[in-house]
């Protein structure tokens, strides 16, 4: 019978204290750091003894895991490595020699996370700042000037910035106590069912008695909104109606506004351009909207129960300032926002609010746009189709073709992807006044610097710009623009050169003179210019003025460019001369709508059909190119 191992009266070990977890190689160098540091707490309070090699080295290699194993047989090693030189080993393997350098820049650039609490972040910069040899006189310096860049927390970043003699104890106290102070708000708005963490199935006879004792919301025919019918909680009363100018109601209520023609209907769109981030919210005249009509709906927002209205034609949600929290941060928002009867509302911001539908008790967060006024909050189409609150059947929406195919066979040449053409040859007149300038080229960064020469390339080769040898008295900046698409827009900045340009003052369609052409129309056709400021060309004379530096040299424009106070008018007044004696035909800017009427459906759609063949035929006399 072999003797048993005689039991190493130096190797105590407390079987209450588990070793590290294994390691978890994949997440690299922050992960072996962790590991290392619980490894050497393990060894201190199981008392295991670095003498016993073979021993340690085992149970080390152990603990590893598979993971860690395998990176162990990939070292080079001796045969018989002590811990310290495993450790050793894997610090080379997994951290190698330090780059101060970078270190450093991963510590500058590290912010608070949106879901990271304030002792977290604090504690990996503590962490990222012992990898950053940093001087110990400045190293609390740096910490606190790095929480102050990187707290989520904007109000609190103010309020720091405001300490004279602010040192980093003072920083994390103050960091500490607004988050501390943000958070009291949700603990005291969580419900007893969550404390318990039961789900309630039914409502309990108390909560039935407290609901029936609750005051009820009644749609006032004074405001329009639903409230407590008590004078004194009404918004309206002792104001004045900016219909019918009497007091103690609103213009969306108002009798007088009822009988009037055209009527107005709360509803909303979305406008949105190339140039600018604005969102604007436009009324549209429709039908009437009776208030009987409007979808309603019971929403909980941070524990209040509030009426909503559900609007499918509105692109935003709504919400008053009375319901959203204080410490709620707002974003600055560029939305304007229109109501029925021209009235403008400037938002104070919008924020991420949480929507809780009392029917099905699901949650859903929605972007709200924040006003001062005491309105109803409104929840936009998508939203509400979001919440499952309206239901649009789109497979009985019949998916409707703009042109016939065999028609846009017949005339593909007319849209071939190509610069077109209007009749004649634009003069640009100048205010001899007016002292000419000379501007700088613009900078353009390296990223886009063959972008924008392939663009210039290739307007040159269609005829667009072109390259620019003798002295000319004018000379624009360039400008670039990126289209939503990606690609690039070449124009100028024609501030200078509009102050000297002599306007026709040709008038340009609007909304009044369209509508009455399109009363009887039954069936549209909206079809699109290619580059439609391109289709006008430029005397010799008038391309010089249009001369702009570039960081390859100057370049004059061919084609009427955009961007100068004329070109609209220009464009259109040749746009009208092209399409003059063509019935059921508008043009409006770059767009040319062809449209047929008749007393049915079927006449309409011939009649259409004629006046959209015409104009087929015309473009492709005159050279113009549509999309």
């Amino acid at each position: 019978m072999a003797e048993a191992p005689a039991v190493n009266p130096q190797r105590p070990h407390n079987a209450r204290v588990n070793p590290p977890p294994p390691l978890n190689v994949k997440k690299g160098c922050e992960e072996w750091q962790l590991f290392k540091q619980m490894w050497q707490n393990y060894c201190i309070v199981s008392r295991l003894k670095d003498d016993d090699v073979p021993y340690s080295r085992a149970l080390f290699l152990h603990t590893l895991g598979q993971e860690g194993l395998t990176v162990y047989n990939g070292l080079k090693m001796d045969d018989n490595p002590t811990v310290k030189q495993i450790m050793d080993a894997f610090d080379d393997h997994f951290i190698g020699k330090r780059n101060e350098t970078y270190e450093r820049y991963v510590f500058n650039k590290r912010d608070q996370k949106p879901n990271e609490n304030v002792e977290d972040y604090i504690a990996t910069l503590r962490t990222l700042a012992n990898t950053c040899n940093f001087c110990e006189c400045l190293k609390d310096t740096l910490l606190r000037d790095r929480i102050v860049l990187g707290i989520q927390d904007g109000p609190t970043r103010k309020e720091l910035l405001q300490e004279a003699e602010l040192t980093l104890e003072k920083c994390i106290h103050m960091c500490r106590a607004a988050e501390s102070t943000s958070q009291q708000p949700k603990s005291l708005s969580v419900s007893a069912v969550d404390e318990s963490g039961a789900e309630a199935c039914s409502v309990s006879h108390r909560d039935r008695d407290r609901d029936r004792n609750r005051p009820k919301l009644m749609s006032c025919k004074f405001c329009g909104q639903a409230h407590t019918l008590k004078k004194e909680l009404c918004p309206a009363w002792g104001k004045t109606c900016k219909v019918c100018k009497k007091q103690n109601h609103f213009g969306v209520v108002c009798a007088t506004a009822k009988h009037r023609k055209p009527k107005k209907v709360n509803a909303v769109g979305f406008d949105e351009t190339d140039s600018s981030e604005d969102e604007t919210l436009l009324a549209v005249n429709g039908s009437r909207c009776r208030q009987s009509k409007i979808i309603k709906a019971e929403m909980t927002v941070d524990g209040k129960t509030i009426v909503c209205q559900i609007d499918s034609g509105a692109s935003v949600n709504v919400m008053p300032k009375k319901y959203v929290k204080k410490t709620k941060l707002m974003t600055q928002s560029k939305t304007k926002l229109h109501t029925y009867d021209g009235t403008v509302i400037t938002p104070l911001g919008k924020t991420q609010l949480t929507l809780k539908n009392p029917k099905n008790e699901k949650h859903y967060t929605a972007e709200f746009v924040v006003v001062e006024e005491d309105l109803m909050p409104l929840i936009g189409k998508k939203t509400s189709e979001d919440m499952n609150l309206i239901t649009v059947h789109y497979e009985n929406l019949e998916s409707i073709m703009n042109v016939e195919q065999d028609q846009l066979a017949s005339f593909a040449d007319v849209f071939e992807n190509s610069v077109g053409s209007l009749p004649g040859v634009v003069h640009l007149e100048v205010d001899d006044t007016v002292i000419p300038v000379i501007s700088p080229a613009c900078r353009v960064p390296f990223a886009m610097k063959s972008k924008v020469k392939a663009e210039l390339n290739k307007l040159t080769k269609s005829g667009v710009i072109t390259t620019v040898e003798e002295p000319t008295s004018w000379c624009s900046r360039m400008v670039v623009a990126t289209k939503k698409s990606g690609s690039l827009r070449i124009c100028i900045d024609p501030r200078p050169l509009n102050k000297a340009l002599k306007r026709e003052h040709y008038t340009l369609p609007v909304l009044e003179d369209i509508l009455p052409k399109l009363a009887h129309a039954r069936v549209f056709s909206k079809l699109d210019l290619s580059n439609a400021y391109w289709h006008v060309h430029l005397d010799e004379e008038s391309s010089l003025l249009t001369t702009f530096q570039t960081p390859y040299g100057r370049y004059r424009w061919k084609r009427l460019p955009f961007g100068t106070c004329v070109s609209s008018e220009l464009f259109q007044k040749r746009l009208d001369q092209a399409i003059e004696g063509l019935n059921g035909v508008i043009g409006v800017s770059d767009d040319i709508i062809a449209y047929g009427e008749g007393d049915d459906d079927e006449t309409a759609q011939e009649d259409h059909d004629r006046n959209l063949h015409r104009l087929f035929q015309r473009c492709r006399e005159v050279g113009m190119r549509l999309n």
